[in-house]
């Protein structure tokens, strides 16, 4: 996640440099690609996290795949979407194809849509079925804090998660609608439903970070290790 930000982060800032120079369409293109692939990183770390979560709480059994293959399954999707969508912006940089990059590129904005709005019922889901199955798992932690509780680092990532659908289904309708739509064409859609999204999505894990609430697990015996109560 750290290292999609910082991508993200370098293409808003060439943004600014295209609106100083919009006739550079090297810039543009660059821009454009590092502000709408930089996501797949941020996505792919929701997908580990869920994986990390189901493990810890020892409830994978309510999840559609279990803890250990359903990092494998999303992040492959993810790397699969990734590539479909980087295909298609490179194919889009040539005018003769631009159409037929654009659609590459749409099929990809629509599959990782798909493959994260399943993800995100699957996630809420196992909570519904752990409070109401297993109110034991639910309460684990009710002797900590509020800050030191699984369940308010499941609201931050619940909260992250509706900041990249929401993006995501921007984006979809966005190219949908062609690059000279007024979705395209009006600067405060992309910060309104792209940037400020994102930004809650990431800024959710800046005080709810996950190795403060998940312990470390120790590979080499298979078990997790227990988390010693700082409180």
């Amino acid at each position: 996640m750290p290292i999609a930000v910082f991508f993200y982060a370098v293409g808003i800032a060439m943004r600014f440099a295209v609106r100083s120079s919009p006739e550079t369409l090297g810039v543009f293109v660059i821009s454009h690609l590092f502000i709408t692939l930089s996501p797949c990183g941020m996505i792919a770390a929701e997908y580990v996290l869920l994986g990390r979560l189901s493990r810890y709480l020892h409830s994978d059994d309510f999840l559609f795949i279990s803890a250990q293959k359903i990092t494998l399954v999303f992040v492959l999707s993810d790397v699969v979407t990734f590539l479909i969508q980087a295909g298609g912006g490179g194919i889009m940089v040539m005018k003769d194809k631009h159409d037929l990059g654009e659609k590459i590129f749409l099929v990809g904005l629509i599959l990782q849509l798909a493959s994260f709005a399943i993800f995100t019922l699957m996630f809420a889901r196992m909570l519904f079925l752990i409070r109401s199955n297993r109110p034991e798992v639910w309460s684990k932690d009710k002797d900590r804090t509020v800050m030191g509780r699984w369940t308010t680092l499941a609201s931050a990532m619940a909260l992250s998660c509706v900041g990249v659908l929401i993006r995501s289904f921007y984006r979809v309708v966005e190219i949908s609608g062609g690059w000279g739509s007024k979705l395209s064409t009006t600067e405060g859609y992309f910060w309104g439903l792209d940037a400020l999204p994102l930004l809650i999505a990431v800024a959710m894990y800046i005080p709810f970070w996950p190795g403060r609430f998940i312990p470390p697990i120790d590979t080499s015996a298979g078990v997790e290790m227990r988390e010693k109560d700082s409180a």
